[in-house]
């Protein structure tokens, strides 16, 4: 794809972080093992 076309449909690319962040936490909620939704001390974890 050349520049024009990608930047006339690079808005169609484009989403904002709180909108994936939601997504991200529904898919987690869905589809993550229970071995890693119901860890202990996951409030003590340093990132």
């Amino acid at each position: 794809m050349n520049y024009l076309k990608l930047k006339r449909f690079s808005r169609h690319l484009q989403i904002s972080f709180s909108r994936l962040n939601m997504i991200c936490r529904s898919w987690y909620k869905l589809y993550a093992p229970d071995s890693l939704k119901h860890r202990r001390n996951t409030d003590q974890t340093k990132i």
